[in-house]
């Protein structure tokens, strides 16, 4: 009986009422509450100290109390610092959406040294490795550290370069539709029903529908049995081995973006453009679990042949990629090399960071604009 008090008393059974609750949950939600983890339930009480981890795919809802909704994105981290008269919750990994659409909420975020705050608005904040944002979607949110206080207005985003101790350099751009990821997209546009945002609903159905149109066409194009990969020896698999694959993605590597800009390129370098501009065509590729978008460019590269390389980042944590089948950067003018795609949206943050989801569509474009705004289809 002790050892089930015990648990009871851990899980928030006996829990007096608390201002902050998961009020729901998708996918698998794991607390670490006193130093013991296990998956949590819908309805949970939270306390001080409970720190929340999402897996791939999966998403948490909190209340906090009658001002404010967290919603936290997959394969994210957090805790609640505290919950008592002002609720703090660091962001140590992924992605929040902060909603306060009553007036004087009392909920921070931290993200290292820095504190965010709004007082009634919404906000999206961003942490992948050193690469961390705060958008305003709509209110007014100030970003501080212990000597700085930075205004963010509506429609605005914040990088935050971690320079070294979480001590961040703050960059202010407009947001635009084109940054956002799909999941934030679709979160604004469910926002956009509820109050007024940076971003009017016509402008992010516009990139929904482009994106959706381009992984529709990639998916649509994919050889489904043509290349299968072993993530142990990155060798194709034998026809006895292949069977049905279980999760995929589809990548493809492409440098037509060069094709318009032959002017800016190194004679020597030709050789190595394709007539169509198309590296590797659309491929299904198996997906192993936690491979990200670096990981299935390596053994793909590492399959059909294709030259590839790529240094360690440290600042970054991540790796970058230098040069795939010749084409380096710089070698098609000052802003020309590498980036990459998921799902038809450029992620500001590095490819071995980025973790895939079955079906996912990956495209690694040769820019030459810096952005990869002269790769769209």
């Amino acid at each position: 009986m002790s050892g089930l008090f015990i648990v009871a008393h851990l899980k928030g059974w006996f829990d007096r009422e608390t201002p902050v609750v998961l009020n729901k949950k998708s996918g698998l939600v794991n607390i670490e509450r006193k130093g013991i983890a296990y998956s949590v339930a819908s309805n949970t009480a939270i306390r001080a100290g409970d720190q929340f981890k999402t897996k791939a795919g999966a998403k948490a809802e909190f209340l906090i109390g009658d001002t404010s909704i967290l919603k936290l994105g997959a394969n994210s981290i957090i805790e609640f610092v505290s919950i008592d008269s002002q609720t703090i919750v660091e962001l140590k990994k992924g992605e929040l959406l902060l909603q306060q659409p009553r007036p004087n909420a009392n909920t921070s975020v931290k993200l290292g040294a820095v504190e965010i705050k709004q007082q009634t608005g919404s906000l999206l904040v961003n942490a992948y490795e050193s690469t961390k944002t705060v958008m305003a979607l709509s209110g007014t949110v100030a970003i501080a550290d212990d000597k700085l206080t930075h205004s963010l207005n509506s429609g605005e985003v914040a990088f935050l370069l971690d320079t070294q101790g979480h001590q961040y350099e703050i960059e202010i751009r407009e947001l635009e539709a084109e940054t956002l990821s799909n999941d934030q997209l679709q979160q604004l546009l469910v926002l956009s029903d509820d109050s007024s945002t940076c971003l009017t609903k016509e402008e992010i159905q516009e990139v929904v529908s482009k994106r959706t149109q381009e992984v529709d066409l990639a998916r649509k194009v994919s050889p489904t049995n043509n290349v299968k990969f072993s993530s142990e020896t990155g060798e194709s698999l034998t026809p006895a081995q292949e069977g049905v694959i279980g999760a995929y993605c589809t990548l493809e590597i492409r440098c037509d973006s060069i094709l318009d800009n032959k002017e800016k390129l190194k004679p020597e370098k030709e050789k190595y453009v394709p007539d169509d501009g198309i590296v590797l065509s659309s491929q299904k590729l198996r997906l192993e679990p936690s491979e990200t978008a670096f990981d299935v460019l390596k053994k793909a590269c590492s399959t059909a042949g294709i030259q590839l390389e790529y240094s360690w980042t440290p600042i970054y944590n991540s790796y970058y990629v230098e040069g795939i089948n010749h084409l380096y950067e710089f070698d098609c003018g000052f802003e020309s090399g590498w980036t990459y795609k998921v799902n038809g949206w450029f992620p500001n943050y590095g490819s071995s960071v980025k973790a895939l989801q079955n079906g996912d569509v990956v495209v690694w474009v040769y820019t030459c604009d810096g952005i990869g705004g002269d790769s769209d289809d």
